[in-house]
């Protein structure tokens, strides 16, 4: 009965320690009722041949393991793959389109010379985008691991049935309309947010006031470059969770109440991000005002940029408030959206 000893070890050592005591015992009792129905008497003289075809029949052990455990162990399972693909898709197009961009600023800088500047920066860019798209199916794949691991599934997936033995019963109500989401919502959302933070990461000195005089050019950049990237991590951190959020989205296709609360909960997290950043008052380009006044000295026709500079510090000045006006809107309409929809959810 060694045979049999080490194939029951075999299934319950992959399932938790609560169930192994109750299993080990049903599944001896099981594979003594089968091997007394194929010998039809005591299960003790069976022999080696009979065991053998019995644990065949009852198949591999971590299948049985899997069936006791009442589900199959996924990294991402079927009711989430397609939507892991379909993201996949996206935000590799969008890492690619922010390259694309940022190559194009980088060829189109004031003094290069266009065939040079591509010559040069192409390597770079194959380089960077094979770098970035990496990453991206690396956080891709961690979010919907997580998202399998929590038992979130597409509903869409859930509704064609892609589960075993499915019946038309098992489809689901057609959700409240007020309760869907536009696919393209998220998936633009997505596509700003890498575009956006890939330019403010890579060429944030073109986020800037450009102008243009005769043949003369001039770029203010609004930020500190150098500080600005020292903010790196926090900036990539805020679109990730901006992104998680556009995925499960995505995902669910419709507003429930666990959903709003997480849109809330990465509202607050990005606009404390925010705030960090903005605190610092270095972050933007204290010389801005001086550069400008450079500028109207130089083109020398009488132009004082006063409308920009009138601007420039009544941003600079309360960029804090602006940030804070902003989350509250961003709030105000989740809750808005929480209280229209508090009937359907």
């Amino acid at each position: 009965m060694e045979l049999i000893a080490r194939y029951v070890h075999a299934v319950i050592s992959k399932l938790p320690a609560e169930q192994r005591e109750e299993i080990e015992k049903e599944l001896h009792g099981l594979i003594e009722d089968m091997l007394e129905e194929r010998t039809g008497h005591d299960s003790g003289s069976a022999d080696t041949a009979v065991i053998e075809a019995v644990l065949l029949e009852l198949g591999p052990p971590s299948e049985l393991a899997a069936k006791y455990s009442g589900r199959r162990r996924y990294l991402i399972g079927p009711e989430l793959f397609d939507s892991y693909v379909r993201v996949l898709k996206i935000v590799g197009m969008a890492i690619i389109l922010a390259m694309s961009v940022v190559l194009i600023i980088d060829m189109l800088q004031p003094g290069s010379n266009p065939a040079t500047a591509f010559n040069g920066i192409v390597g770079r860019w194959i380089g960077t985008i094979i770098e970035a798209v990496v990453q991206g199916f690396v956080w891709v794949t961690i979010i919907f691991a997580v998202l399998e691991y929590k038992g979130v599934k597409d509903a869409a997936a859930l509704a064609s049935g892609k589960k075993g033995n499915w019946q038309p019963s098992d489809l689901p109500p057609i959700p409240n309309s007020e309760l869907q989401i536009k696919r393209s919502d998220p998936i633009v959302s997505i596509i700003l947010t890498v575009l956006f933070s890939a330019i403010l990461i890579s060429s944030p000195e073109w986020i800037a006031v450009h102008i243009s005089h005769s043949d003369k050019y001039f770029n203010v950049p609004l930020f500190n470059v150098e500080i600005l990237k020292a903010y790196a991590p926090l900036i990539w951190g805020s679109a990730a969770l901006i992104i998680l959020k556009e995925i499960l989205r995505l995902v669910t296709g419709k507003w429930s109440k666990g959903l709003l609360v997480f849109n809330i909960v990465i509202s607050v997290l990005v606009f404390i991000a925010a705030l960090v950043i903005f605190a610092d008052g270095t972050v933007l380009n204290g010389q801005f005002g001086l550069q400008i006044q450079e500028i109207a000295r130089e083109l020398a026709d009488g132009k004082d940029f006063g409308f920009i500079l009138s601007i420039w510090n009544l941003v600079s000045g309360n960029i804090i408030y602006f940030i804070a006006v902003f989350f509250i809107f961003d709030l105000a309409w989740l809750l808005y959206r929480g209280y229209k929809l508090r009937r359907y959810l």
